[in-house]
């Protein structure tokens, strides 16, 4: 019988349910229930799902993957069905997105922004990428250490280069099919800036998991695990209330590195699209704004 991790199992399905309530609400709330106290604690909530998916599925990869290096090194059958898994990932998530439910009206009637709606990356196109990434990553570097500090580096790219290109327009300099993974530009809910994130950081705590589980200290790991994300939510909500204002840098709230460490405290991307950070003209805090 294989040995399963109960916590992982629970962060997934609590993550499917508020998951099937988040669409519920935003789909049938009376507009008048958002400006309510209990509405801010919800939405911060169900900011937490895409976090959660995204976490689960770089720690999952690293526990699975344990057992299966050699084959994967070797383009043995487990290299071939993780290949598969990731393709079909992708193709699930770019047939949700068709314009028609026919091939022939899908070339033919699409229109401009009807393709880049097509083109935008969504939580699956976001998973699938990051599982290639943190994939091939597994089977070119052979040392944990190595690997783990890949994650790490290219988890803290994704998080901090996201202000930086958030309102870049990248589109036609580069195909947009590859712009929508880069930014929120054309409709992408979930870009690789910052997103990617969590998934490399899954995966960076499941490496670091697996070192402490072959001592038998996983209370230690948890104990740990928790004054870190403590200490994380306290320094991120002291530092979103400082009013500073980069030049050149993004203020939108999914591109906010502090936001980042909050997973989405403030401003959770469930409503992320109508809200943008923005400074006061009087007070310069930094406060959260519906747009127009």
């Amino acid at each position: 019988m294989k040995s399963r991790l109960v916590f992982i199992d629970l962060l997934r399905g609590w993550a499917t349910i508020v998951m099937i309530e988040v669409h519920v609400f935003n789909a049938f709330i009376i507009p008048a229930f958002k400006e309510t106290g209990w509405f801010g604690v919800l939405n911060y909530i169900n900011g937490l799902v895409a976090p959660s998916f995204l976490f689960v599925a770089g720690f999952v990869f690293v526990i699975a993957s344990q057992r299966k290096l050699e084959e994967f090194r070797t383009f043995g059958k487990a290299f071939w069905r993780q290949l598969g898994r990731i393709g079909l990932i992708w193709i699930i998530a770019y047939g949700l997105h068709l314009p028609f439910f026919s091939f022939s009206r899908t070339i033919n009637e699409t229109t401009e922004t009807g393709w880049q709606q097509f083109y935008q990356a969504d939580i699956l196109h976001c998973i699938a990428l990051g599982l290639l990434v943190v994939f091939l990553g597994r089977i070119l570097i052979k040392k944990d250490v190595v690997y783990q500090w890949y994650l790490i580096l290219l988890g803290s790219a994704a998080v901090l280069i996201a202000p930086l290109i958030w309102d870049v327009e990248f589109v036609p300099a580069i195909p947009a099919v590859i712009a929508a993974y880069l930014n929120g530009q054309h409709f992408s809910q979930f870009p690789v800036f910052p997103w990617l994130g969590f998934l490399m950081f899954g995966a960076v705590t499941a490496i670091a998991y697996s070192r402490w589980r072959a001592s038998e200290k996983e209370m230690e790991f948890i104990r740990t695990v928790g004054i870190i994300s403590g200490v994380l939510i306290v320094a991120g909500s002291l530092l979103i209330e400082l009013p500073v204002r980069i030049a050149g840098v993004s203020t939108a709230i999914r591109a906010n590195p502090i936001v980042f460490r909050l997973e989405a405290r403030n401003c959770p991307p469930a409503d992320a699209d109508l809200l943008v950070l923005r400074r006061e003209t009087q007070t310069g805090a930094v406060v959260c704004a519906r747009c127009e």
